[in-house]
């Protein structure tokens, strides 16, 4: 890291490109005064960024500001106590899995009855698919692969990581152990995370490295994508309100998710609008970093999500489509504090309605 600090010549190109400065306008939010800050000492500032590393993209020296954040989150991560509190609540479940097992399994026992759908649980299986909290990532996923005859179960656990955010590493493996563990005992080859960038991110290039073992790591959307190309899955093409989509930093920019989505969307939506500009080099919403998790900046992210309405209020759209649950949240509290007009879903979410 000392290195990359180095290689700073202040030249500015980041301004403009970071959306926080860009929203703002405030020196304090300038990625040079950000690393300037962060190389003397752990601050605040650290969570005063999203960590999207949009301004890495844009500096002629790749300057990964981004690594100082982390480095620095680490050192006062109590200072987010939410999220200190939500890993500690993963870590739990994990030590009184059995407890937690009772109340999963009447839970998905609920919603195969409420959707008429067969979900499997604690089962040998090809696949571990790996959900987050609620039904809109569990039953879309179900509905596909038991459309395509995958031979699959679903994880106990879910798939985020807060300890991701923190900084710390060595906690962020602790919480992806339970799901390691789990996907050793059932024998399954391919672990399968649902629409979540920093989850995404977290299996793709930490779990090689943390558990010595090469588990085949794709995102559901990866898959829909495939179903969709070889048309294991038939799909109606008849979404005829105008759709956009928002490319999670974590999913695309720093994971490479960026096509994948594109051909899902546009095997059911009649008129897709892209932002501008998009892609690696899209604007983050202002909600990543865990910072949707931590109440007390939220008036912060709605500042810093103000390029991101933008963007969506040019395109027009009535639908926003995203593959991360940060951004979901974020999507919707912009539109609310922007007085926007569009519905946000899952892209895998809203394809389960086509099929």
């Amino acid at each position: 890291m000392p290195e990359s600090a180095i290689l700073c010549v202040r030249c500015g190109n980041c301004l403009e490109n970071c959306h926080i400065f860009s929203s703002t306008k405030e020196w304090k939010h300038a990625p040079p005064n950000r690393l300037r800050i962060l190389r003397k000492k752990a601050d605040f500032v650290a969570f005063e960024c999203n960590g999207c590393r949009r301004c890495t993209v844009f500096c002629p020296f790749s300057v990964e500001i981004s690594a100082y954040v982390s480095r620095a989150r680490k050192e006062i991560k109590n200072k987010a106590k939410a999220l200190v509190e939500l890993v500690e609540v993963q870590l739990e479940k994990g030590r009184q899995f059995e407890k937690h097992k009772q109340f999963y399994e009447a839970a998905i026992r609920f919603l195969e009855k409420k959707h008429n759908l067969k979900i499997p649980l604690n089962k040998k299986a090809e696949i571990l698919f790996v959900p987050l909290q609620g039904e809109h990532t569990i039953i879309p996923a179900a509905k596909l692969f038991n459309l395509a005859k995958e031979d699959w179960t679903l994880s106990y656990f879910e798939a985020s990581n807060f300890a991701f955010f923190l900084g710390d590493m060595e906690l962020a493996k602790k919480v992806s152990e339970r799901i390691f563990r789990e996907a050793e005992e059932l024998g399954v080859e391919k672990i399968i995370v649902t629409e979540c960038g920093h989850a995404y991110r977290v299996f793709k290039m930490f779990w090689r490295e943390w558990f010595g073992r090469d588990f085949e790591i794709l995102s559901i959307v990866e898959v829909a994508a495939e179903y969709v190309e070889k048309g294991i899955v038939e799909v109606k093409r008849g979404l005829a309100e105008p759709v956009t989509y928002h490319d999670p930093c974590q999913a695309a920019r720093n994971s490479g998710l960026i096509e994948e989505p594109r051909k899902v969307i546009g095997s059911f939506a009649e008129d897709f609008r892209e932002m501008k500009p998009n892609k690696e080099k899209n604007f983050c919403c202002g909600g990543g970093g865990g910072l949707v998790a931590i109440p007390e900046m939220k008036d912060f992210r709605l500042v810093a999500g103000k390029k991101k309405a933008e963007q969506i209020k040019e395109t027009e759209a009535k639908y926003v489509l995203t593959i991360c649950e940060n951004c979901r949240t974020q999507l919707k509290d912009l539109r609310e504090h922007y007085g926007l007009n569009y519905e946000v879903s899952g892209v895998v979410e809203l394809l389960s309605k086509f099929v």
